[in-house]
């Protein structure tokens, strides 16, 4: 299930120089190093998202259309890892669909690399 309540991207940390997008309850699900990417990573999925609904999503379903994708592409697990910045253990558990709550950010990342639907 996809959290509920809207994102927002604090100022920049002086120590990490990065823009953090905390979600709804206040995980944190993106650290961005430009303030207008933050800005926008946060406007373009409050306006998509009705917060009123529960997504419930089929992991196992998505975790096998990951591994489909990234075989057709010839990627390996470690090459995707690089690629999007997802632990390549982090991969396997999707693949076998063990993730059962991937963060918003870690999703589009393999939708957007992977030229995948995001998950209905």
């Amino acid at each position: 299930m996809l959290t509920d309540g809207p994102w927002h991207a604090s100022a920049k940390n002086p120590r990490t120089e990065m823009h953090v997008i905390t979600n709804g309850q206040g995980r944190v699900v993106a650290l961005v190093p430009n303030a207008d990417d933050a800005a926008f990573i946060c406007l373009a999925r409050n306006d998509m998202v009705d917060f009123t609904a529960t997504i419930q999503v089929d992991w196992q379903a998505f975790g096998r259309a990951v591994s489909a994708a990234r075989k057709a592409e010839r990627y390996s697990q470690d090459e995707l890892a690089t690629a999007t910045a997802i632990s390549r253990n982090y991969i396997s558990m999707i693949e076998r669909g063990q993730a059962t709550d991937p963060s918003y950010t870690i999703i589009l990342a393999l939708c957007c690399f992977l030229h995948l639907e995001m998950p209905q």
